[in-house]
């Protein structure tokens, strides 16, 4: 996390409807023991953005001058505990 302190930040901001997603998770959670968040919808099209565009889930190595791709998306969320900030990976 220090090294990534001297990387510049950048950010985008779009808007777009929910009404059908949230209809959904409605839909699903209806009568369900365990109730489904908006966070797992977020990751599912995080991890499938990083599998169609893979140079967003890449790292540049100056030894050899390209870009290293990851073969699949791995995805950490941050989750406050008792214990304190954890930060499991989802794969």
């Amino acid at each position: 996390m220090e090294k990534s302190q001297a990387i510049p930040a950048a950010a985008v901001h779009d808007y777009t409807l929910v009404d059908d997603l949230l209809r959904l998770r409605r839909d699903m959670n209806e009568g369900a023991r365990e109730k489904v968040g908006l966070l797992a919808f977020f990751v599912k099209a995080a991890a499938r953005a990083l599998v169609e565009y893979p140079l967003l889930s890449s790292t540049y190595s100056a030894e050899k001058k390209e870009y290293l791709a990851f073969p699949t998306p791995h995805i950490g969320i941050a989750v406050d505990t008792d214990d304190g900030l954890v930060v499991p990976v989802l794969r």
